[in-house]
């Protein structure tokens, strides 16, 4: 498992915005705080009133209804309910991530990033969210910058992720580092060629060279020596990152996969329990707790942890079928170590 995460009616009154507290999230970098007040044009229902369901306090009613909506292709009424899903139930990343999407399908770019960024602050590991945030920011002018961050982060857990490496040659060149082109373009075509974490380090190397203390491409640095197993220049990173943003969940998670890769599950283990203690909707961390305890034997824990893990991020199978397997080894009478 070492590196296996670095390789998932009648009309409504509505105002004329539609503003929602966040709070207990990662800052992002553009100097979001803790508690970021995020405001969405309100859509307009004038030609097709939206009734809602029968139980308005539900998020999942409301997001049932936002599906029926998609499926029709009526963006407005959907994101609608997608917002009201996401305003009775606010941590649930699927949500914004859905509500993002509608955004992003009725041509509103800026309110798709600002759900797509509180899909990624809930779970800042997720590919989905990090692939979506570069994409609207490539379709906003003046953001190709931060749409190279977001791709790179996405290079820094999966070298191998497509749909980076297609959208890095044209980011690179409105960004006047045509010179960095050549090394992307056999991998736009064909990602997974065995140097693309080379390929992808190079670049970040080459931005971070020229702004060192930027949180995002310091903890890619880790992560990408982290799959070397470059344990001093790892920690480097990750200690330079942690400085700027203390415990924040990024660099937490960083810290858990190296010391897990280098065979230190003790200290992985108790820098992914600061991670989930201080942002508990960090899916990974909890896995990956999970897959520490079952080494070692906890299996009760291990499937606390994982049940945790697949409630927040239903869409890894994998996980799912940890609960099952750890469910017949407890009843089976499999051995625990107690726990000091």
């Amino acid at each position: 498992m070492k590196l296996f995460f670095l390789k998932s009616l009648p009309v409504l009154v509505i105002c004329a915005t539609v503003a929602i507290a966040l709070t207990g999230c990662e800052s992002d970098r553009r100097g979001f705080s803790d508690s970021q007040l995020f405001s969405f044009e309100a859509p307009d229902l004038k030609k097709n009133p939206v009734t809602p369901p029968a139980d308005a306090k539900d998020a999942e009613a409301w997001a049932q209804l936002a599906f029926e909506y998609q499926s029709k292709q009526q963006w407005e009424q959907c994101s609608y309910c997608y917002l009201k899903a996401c305003e009775i139930n606010p941590t649930k990343k699927g949500y914004w991530n859905s509500l993002g999407t509608a955004y992003q399908f009725g041509d509103k770019m800026v309110n798709a990033r600002k759900a797509f960024l509180r899909s990624h602050e809930l779970d800042v590991y997720e590919m989905g969210n990090l692939e979506s945030i570069g994409y609207v920011d490539s379709r906003m002018g003046g953001c190709d910058e931060e749409a190279l961050h977001y791709y790179l982060m996405a290079l820094a857990i999966e070298p191998t992720h497509k749909a980076a490496w297609d959208n890095l040659p044209s980011l690179l060149h409105r960004l006047d580092q045509d010179d960095l082109i050549p090394r992307v373009q056999t991998l736009s075509v064909s990602p997974t060629e065995p140097n693309a974490a080379f390929v992808a380090d190079s670049i970040n190397e080459h931005f971070l060279r020229a702004k060192p203390d930027d949180y995002d491409l310091l903890v890619n640095k880790g992560l990408f020596n982290t799959r070397m197993l470059n344990t001093q220049a790892a920690l480097a990173a990750f200690d330079k990152a942690n400085q700027l943003r203390p415990d924040s969940p990024r660099v937490l998670i960083g810290y858990g996969l190296l010391y897990d890769a280098i065979g230190n599950s003790k200290k992985a283990e108790e820098y992914l329990a600061r991670c989930t203690k201080a942002s508990p909707s960090q899916s990974i961390a909890w896995a990956m707790r999970g897959f520490i305890a079952a080494r070692a034997h906890k299996y009760k824990e291990a499937l606390d942890h994982f049940v945790i893990a697949s409630a927040l991020s239903p869409e890894k199978a994998q996980w799912s079928a940890k609960i099952g397997a750890l469910d017949n080894i407890i009843k089976s009478g499999g051995a625990e170590k107690p726990t000091k």
